[in-house]
């Protein structure tokens, strides 16, 4: 380590180089006097030496353990805003971290411990366990943007176990039957556009809200939607497929010379309690007999819940919901109450036969010789129904979505199909496949 004292004008300042190679560094002292700044010089050059040897912490991570948390909160909803975060997201991580810190008592990083927060979660188990699970979540990143940012050594909650959500949710959602959106569609006017995109696409309320007339692609086919990462809400750019039903509600909507950038439902998204009227007009219960609610958060899970009920492959399903853990697609926003468990009855019944002859039938189930299950009875053989060929090329597949939309949107519209089967809710295409549930 080499340092020595330089004179600018009246006041001293020294040059500080701690291994050989390293650029020297200049740091003013101010200070006029020789003695007191070669004082000066000698305090941190030691200082820069023990640092850098690990036996002192770095001098930010001093200054930022003596600033004041509620500083550091204010420095972090900064970078957040100027980072594109969703104004309400935000607000709503600022004041839950201001919240934080006046009940657990944290003035410094110093008074951060995990024992505290349990403590404090462990006083209010009045609130719900999804507000548990934010409060450590927002905490949580909090403290790691600390961390990254060199303002503490390491993030304090990072061994605060989270709360277990399932069967503790206070707000029970479920889905929409078939004659509950066409009750809503008679009844909702202009707004029906706006309930029919959500429950074909999933895309959440506030995604809706900043969605502009250039994310559309409307005139011609394939229609879709295009999420922008800096308006969803996992910051992941995504293209939706819109059935013809939603393309042709949007083309009437649309003003004549619209600008690409004009938000596509600007001064008529519904409010929650517009939303609440159109549902008594439609005679569907805001929360039924069993307290499970049917907001406008609710027809995103009646995507999920149609998607999978109609055989939807869970990774296809996860995708279109854009969810990054299966267990939100199959537990969150699945609603089990509709669940077809009838028709599973049924075909273990066609498996099974009747009790009254022996308990077992000698009949083979079609569902399970389709899939590959080959049962033999004595005495008897029964060629087992032929299962249906792959498609050859990708002209019957386009063939065969164009005949599945047509089903797809009579069955949206709550108009019987002209075809004998009912296509349920979609046709999905994998590696030009498409796969169809009828009844």
């Amino acid at each position: 380590m080499k340092c020595h004292l330089i004179k600018r004008g009246r006041l001293y300042s020294m040059r500080l180089r701690l291994n050989q190679g390293d650029p020297l560094e200049n740091i003013p002292l101010k200070l006029s006097d020789k003695q007191s700044a070669e004082k000066r010089m000698k305090e941190i050059a030691a200082q820069r030496q023990r640092e850098a040897l690990g036996i002192l912490p770095p001098a930010p991570l001093v200054a930022a353990a003596q600033k004041p948390l509620l500083q550091h909160v204010e420095d972090y909803v900064n970078d957040l805003t100027t980072a594109g975060r969703n104004f309400r997201y935000v607000k709503l991580v600022a004041l839950h971290l201001k919240h934080l810190l006046k009940e657990c008592g944290w003035a410094l990083s110093k008074d951060v411990t995990a024992d505290a927060f349990e403590k404090w979660r462990s006083a209010n188990r009045d609130k719900s366990a999804k507000t548990m699970h934010e409060y450590l979540s927002d905490a949580s990143t909090f403290f790691r943007w600390m961390e990254n940012r060199g303002r503490i050594a390491a993030n304090p909650l990072k061994m605060v176990s989270r709360v277990e959500l399932r069967g503790k949710e206070k707000i029970k959602r479920r889905a929409f039957s078939l004659d509950e959106l066409r009750r809503l569609q008679a009844v909702s006017g202009r707004r029906w556009v706006v309930y029919l995109t959500a429950v074909t696409t999933g895309i959440r309320r506030g995604e809706l809200e900043a969605l502009e007339w250039g994310d559309f692609q409307i005139d011609q086919a394939p229609y879709s939607v295009r999420i922008r990462a800096c308006i969803s809400k996992n910051k992941r750019s995504v293209d939706l497929p819109l059935m013809e039903l939603v393309a042709e509600e949007l083309r009437k909507l649309r003003p004549d010379g619209v600008a690409p950038g004009a938000k596509v439902f600007k001064g008529w998204m519904p409010k929650m309690e517009r939303f609440k009227k159109d549902l008594e007009a439609a005679c569907i219960p805001f929360i039924n007999e069993r307290g499970h609610r049917a907001d406008f958060h609710a027809l995103r899970g009646t995507l999920a819940t149609n998607l999978l009920n109609a055989g939807v492959p869970l990774r296809v399903a996860m995708e279109w919901m854009r969810h990054s853990d299966p267990k939100l697609t199959t537990k969150t926003y699945y609603d089990e109450r509709q669940t077809p468990l009838s028709d599973a009855v049924g075909k273990l019944t066609a498996f099974l036969g009747d009790s009254a002859n022996g308990g077992l039938s000698p009949r083979l189930s079609p569902v399970l010789v389709n899939s590959g299950q080959n049962l033999s009875t004595p005495g008897k053989s029964e060629s087992p129904p032929e299962a249906p060929k792959p498609l050859e090329n990708k002209g019957d597949c386009h063939a065969l979505a164009q005949a599945d939309n047509a089903c797809q949107v009579a069955y949206l519209a709550g108009v019987e199909p002209a075809t004998p089967r009912s296509v349920v809710w979609c046709s999905i295409q994998l590696s030009y496949r498409y796969v169809a549930v009828v009844i």
